[in-house]
């Protein structure tokens, strides 16, 4: 389970709240949100997230992870802005 000001994330449940509120995330945002946080205070770039997250397929697009990072920004909220984009390099989620 991680917590902080924000957010909660008890991932064995699969259960997020934000300020206290359920969110209901699809299973890559879920998983995605997971890695990042697991992660946390590291820099992960595109292609890392493709692996863990989707298995690198060579036919997706690693724009899909910023397409991806930017729905799961927009659902979580305050929380969302812990989700740090490093020009360049990739994601990190920012967090105790």
């Amino acid at each position: 389970v991680y917590r902080d000001a924000h957010l909660t994330a008890d991932f064995d449940a699969v259960a997020i709240h934000v300020d206290g509120s359920p969110i209901r995330l699809t299973r890559r945002e879920f998983e995605l949100l997971q890695c990042l946080v697991e992660h946390r205070n590291r820099v992960l770039s595109r292609d890392r997230l493709l692996e863990r997250v989707w298995g690198y397929d060579h036919t997706i697009e690693t724009r899909s992870v910023d397409v991806h990072v930017g729905r799961l920004r927009a659902k979580l909220g305050t929380a969302g802005e812990q989700i740090e984009t490093v020009v360049g390099l990739g994601y990190r989620f920012i967090g105790a």
